[in-house]
């Protein structure tokens, strides 16, 4: 799948457009692949900015009701830097829930986790974050 953003900053003012690349795969009822990769070009009035982004996603469903996931995500800038590559790389897992699957009503998910940085240079501190998310299909 091609996917195309376009973006706009307000303080300071400029644009930026984002390409990228996904690929995604179930591998029977039980597994699901997702890759991503693309990059961010901005065009502030410094003069043009890339980003480097990306990540993927497996999940398992271990059962109708309950599954896990990994998924990770990378995002890299300022290769001109002194001190090193601006980089913000995440790990996020957990466990997704599927309420739904056994009364066969409307499809809902629930998905619960955690976040943590790896292999990342960045000028803050983050030592990682929880994570609950709700998705409801509507017919």
């Amino acid at each position: 799948t091609f996917l195309g953003d376009l973006h706009f900053n307000t303080n300071p003012a400029f644009v930026g457009i984002r390409p990228q690349f996904a690929f995604g795969q179930r591998f029977g009822d039980t597994i699901d692949l997702q890759l991503l990769a693309g990059v961010d070009l901005e065009f502030p009035s410094a003069g043009p900015d890339l980003r480097i982004l990306g990540g993927g996603h497996i999940g398992y469903k271990m059962s109708p009701t309950v599954g896990l996931f990994v998924e990770s995500r990378f995002e890299m800038k300022n290769f001109n830097w002194d001190g090193g590559v601006f980089s913000f790389n995440t790990l996020t897992f957990g466990m997704r829930f599927f309420p739904s699957a056994k009364s066969g009503g409307t499809p809902v998910q629930a998905s619960f986790g955690g976040t943590v940085p790896h292999s990342s240079r960045y000028w803050r501190f983050h030592e990682g974050s929880f994570m609950a998310q709700t998705n409801v299909w509507l017919d």
